[in-house]
């Protein structure tokens, strides 16, 4: 729900993340339209478990690779807006 109302607010993807325990991770994403979820869970997939949809995932994963999980998502999400943005630009 507040994952939703960022995304609303901003149209900017969202991903929250908490400690499921000591040693994993649980993730839950929004994005507006024009974002694939599943293409940037399909870039970690070796080392979580996970799906959705293009505007709704989530994953969970061992608490010791979120570095890794971080700079992959920040990649792909970044790579993600660019073309997003300038989708937004395109006259209909």
């Amino acid at each position: 729900l507040l994952a939703s109302r960022i995304v609303n607010e901003f149209d900017l993807p969202v991903i929250v993340i908490s400690n499921q325990n000591q040693e994993e991770i649980i993730a839950s994403m929004r994005a507006p339209a024009g974002y694939d979820f599943p293409k940037a869970i399909l870039a970690i997939s070796e080392i979580t478990k996970g799906g959705g949809h293009a505007q709704a995932a989530g994953f969970s994963a061992k608490k010791d690779d979120s570095k890794i999980i971080h700079k992959r998502f920040e990649k792909i999400l970044t790579q993600q807006k660019k073309t997003y943005s300038e989708s937004k630009e395109k006259p209909n």
